[in-house]
């Protein structure tokens, strides 16, 4: 399997608390994942950070329209 540094975009919220004005910072969260490529379609990728015998763990698929940067990592 491919060893992969994601990163991609993702909804970010403030919660429903009152924020000051001038801490307010509009806008998406920019995220890093890294990972074993376990799967891959033309919408989504899903990585694992876990690997043994016959198990995978620690999975995260991600939708391809939010990854800004896709990088091969030599293990």
């Amino acid at each position: 399997m491919k060893l992969l540094l994601i990163e991609w975009l993702d909804a970010r919220s403030h919660g429903n608390a009152w924020t000051h004005e001038e801490d307010f910072a509009p806008g998406l969260a920019r995220c890093r994942s890294v990972g074993w490529l376990h799967g891959e379609d033309r919408a989504s990728l899903t990585l694992v950070s876990s690997l043994a015998p016959e198990q995978v763990g620690g999975d995260i698929t991600i939708p391809k329209a939010c990854i800004v940067k896709r990088t091969t990592l030599k293990a």
